[in-house]
């Protein structure tokens, strides 16, 4: 499967029902939103590939090595804006045919802290 690009407001109507507004950042590889439906978490987000694919393996090998690292950025941008006791990072893809991670921070006052979401 050779993954064709994407525009931007298909990326963010599909992973989150996002029409623009919860838009943060374009980088390199992908797309980063607030979560519009998922702030209980506070500073849930979503970072969705630019290239769609179903796979993480499908993407060119150094397009894949520059998506996770961008990934970690943002991880770590997450960390640090939010302050979470930690962070969970989540692909999963069963739902939409779009790499796309859940960027999910947790906290002590979450009422189940250490079971999943």
């Amino acid at each position: 499967m050779i993954p064709h690009p994407s525009s931007k407001r298909e990326v963010l109507q599909a992973v989150d029902g996002d029409d623009g507004r919860y838009f943060v950042a374009e980088l390199p590889t992908g797309y980063l939103t607030l979560s519009r439906r998922r702030q209980y978490f506070r500073g849930y987000c979503f970072f969705s590939c630019k290239v769609v694919a179903r796979e993480l393996h499908d993407l060119p090998v150094d397009l894949r090595t520059q998506h996770l690292l961008e990934m970690t950025v943002i991880t770590e941008a997450v960390q640090r804006a939010f302050h979470p006791r930690k962070m969970n990072v989540a692909y999963f893809g069963n739902a939409l045919a779009q790499i796309y991670w859940n960027i999910i921070p947790r906290y002590g006052t979450d009422p189940l802290p250490k079971d999943a979401i």
